[in-house]
């Protein structure tokens, strides 16, 4: 298993120009990226744009296709389900997602 280590003042850069590299695999080149997929990492959308939460491990709907591609080791991820604060207080569709 591998612990992934805390975003916190990760943005210092030597200079303006440096391109940092985030996550485990330096797969996002920004912070926010990282606060886009940890929004939206359970969610997948249809070809009418339609988004829905689905669970990793069961996977989206029939007709629906992920935002992100499925994690490389599904025991790492904490909350798989998708099921977040935001949806337990009924946002209504359309709110902006996440809580980042």
């Amino acid at each position: 298993m591998f612990k992934a280590p805390s975003l916190r003042n990760v943005d210092q850069r030597p200079a303006a120009n440096f391109v940092k590299s985030y996550m485990h695999n330096g797969v996002f080149k920004s912070l926010q990226e990282v606060v886009h997929f940890y929004n939206k990492r359970n969610i997948a959308t249809n070809a009418a744009g339609v988004e829905e939460y689905f669970n990793l491990a069961v996977g989206p709907s029939a007709g629906f296709t992920p935002i992100f591609p499925p994690p490389e080791v599904l025991a790492n991820v904490q909350n798989v389900s998708g099921i977040h604060l935001r949806m337990r207080r009924k946002i209504p569709a359309g709110a902006e997602e996440g809580n980042l």
